[in-house]
């Protein structure tokens, strides 16, 4: 396994990203798939953490404004999704500012389940650090 401190490959949300991001790569040469049957394909087989990052690249290589916003609607809840599915600090806090990031770019009547999504990850992530205060394993800084 390749191994690197600034990597995030030993993290699962940071495999995912880089084995989605060849699979897109990989489809999107072959011109075997649109990029709307991979993300069928990809909700099908519940592979929710490669939809994100799919997604994620249409949006980037989107010029259309319509399709860039519907395809925001519905990242915003794949993000919803693998943020009450996180089990681990690390994943939540990199959906939660990427839910987040999401927020600014979608209509303010939009996305609720995503905002609710990510004020519950938000306020999971206050809730361990108040408890691990409280046993007196946190940082000094984590507590802040």
């Amino acid at each position: 396994m390749f191994r690197c401190a600034e990597c995030r490959w030993r993290s699962r949300w940071g495999r995912w990203r880089v084995v989605g991001a060849a699979a897109v790569a990989a489809l999107a040469c072959a011109g075997t798939l649109s990029a709307e049957d991979l993300a069928e394909y990809l909700e099908r087989r519940e592979l929710t953490g490669l939809l994100a990052v799919h997604l994620e690249e249409q949006i980037r290589t989107t010029s259309d404004v319509a399709t860039r916003e519907r395809l925001a609607m519905r990242l915003a809840d794949v993000y919803a999704a693998l943020l009450e599915e996180a089990d681990d600090v690390a994943t939540m806090e990199d959906l939660e500012r990427r839910g987040r990031r999401l927020l600014a770019q979608v209509p303010p009547a939009g996305a609720a389940e995503l905002r609710l999504a990510v004020l519950r990850a938000s306020y999971r992530s206050a809730a361990l650090s108040a408890e691990l205060n409280r046993l007196r394993r946190a940082e000094p800084k984590d507590v802040e």
